[in-house]
């Protein structure tokens, strides 16, 4: 027994060291709560005082650092702390004139101690991550007469180039301000992707001005509750569709926006040739077949045999071989082109 527990002793030191990274402090977690995890945590025996107001110093004229301080400011505003611009503040905002290799654009160092705050970064996104950084090591408890933040010294660079989370608002739809509410979740954590699942056989959730039915009936199905397949029937004959909804154009363009400054790029998803039942429901002359349909709300439309066989009950395709589907998507894509830049 004590051999093997040596033994697992021994591989868990080999495991550990071969996943940490060469020249690095180590993440003393214990002594700070920061997720995710920064590339180096040192901790410094000194504390930063807050205050009764806090001066932040930004010293760069780019305007996406402008607008995250900005976002920082009413963060702080929210926690009870005061905060205002001012060329010698205590929290001073620096974009490096020599790029610093190893915490490439979005990456950023902190230091802490009882004078001051001070963030280093290459570009914007870095100082966006760090005022994540800094949300996280505030207390939040909006009673407490002092807020202090223990003395460290942070470097942090993310490991992925894309982090992203996906929100299926075809199956159930969100509105605008609960999209906006995901998105700041995301960015506390450092996301940086927002794939947008827009369409799917269950509705059509962006305004196609071309195509005005995709909205006026592609984004609405009956309602219906309960697990997916059969335990949802099909609309009954004369029922109305009354679930669903859609985001209009000037709508996806004020999250996009939202988005950015919140240093998140919106991917948009449109699902074709399959999964385009409620595309269909608008435009049924699209498919092969070419018979009305309608938005399907959850229920069981296809039979799996297992081996990768199956057999479709309704159609949710576009038909390949049809030129008009071309232009149907020529359409599509020049008006989602415009709204995303992503």
């Amino acid at each position: 027994m004590k051999k093997l527990i040596f033994f697992v002793g021994l591989i868990t030191f080999f495991i550990i060291g071969s996943c940490s990274k060469k020249n690095t402090e180590p993440i003393h977690l214990a002594e700070q709560s920061i997720i995710p995890a920064p590339y180096s945590y040192k901790s410094l025996n000194s504390v930063f005082d807050f205050g009764k107001e806090l001066k932040i110093s930004l010293q760069t004229d780019d305007e996406q650092v402008n607008t995250f301080a900005a976002n920082f400011m009413e963060y702080l505003h929210q926690l009870g702390v005061k905060s205002s611009r001012n060329k010698t503040g205590r929290l001073i905002v620096k974009l490096n004139q020599n790029q610093d290799s190893l915490i490439g654009s979005e990456g950023y160092t902190i230091n802490i101690n009882e004078n001051h705050i001070l963030i280093h970064a290459n570009k914007a996104p870095g100082v966006f991550n760090a005022f994540q950084t800094l949300k996280q090591l505030l207390p939040v408890n909006n009673n407490s007469k002092n807020k202090k933040i223990q003395g460290c010294n942070i470097i942090d660079f993310p490991r992925f180039k894309w982090r992203g989370l996906m929100l299926d608002v075809s199956r159930h739809f969100f509105t605008v301000d609960e999209v906006k509410k995901y998105i700041d979740k995301m960015s506390e954590y450092k996301f940086n992707v927002f794939h947008w699942h827009l369409t799917d056989d269950q509705g059509w959730r962006v305004e196609i001005k071309s195509l005005p039915k995709l909205t006026g009936i592609g984004a609405w199905r009956v309602e219906r509750y309960g697990k997916f397949g059969t335990g949802r029937p099909f609309p009954k004959k004369g029922e109305k569709a009354t679930y669903g909804g859609f985001y209009t154009q000037e709508q996806i363009k004020e999250i996009v926006q939202y988005a950015k400054d919140r240093n998140i790029t919106i991917v948009p998803e449109i699902d074709m040739p399959g999964h385009s039942m409620a595309a269909l429901a608008a435009y049924p002359e699209l498919s092969v077949n070419k018979k009305p349909t309608f938005v399907i709300p959850g229920s069981k439309f296809s039979n799996w045999f297992g081996g990768g066989k199956f057999e479709m009950t309704i159609e949710n395709t576009l038909n390949p071989i049809d030129e008009n589907v071309y232009n149907f998507i020529d359409k599509i894509f020049t008006e989602i082109a415009a709204l995303f830049p992503g």
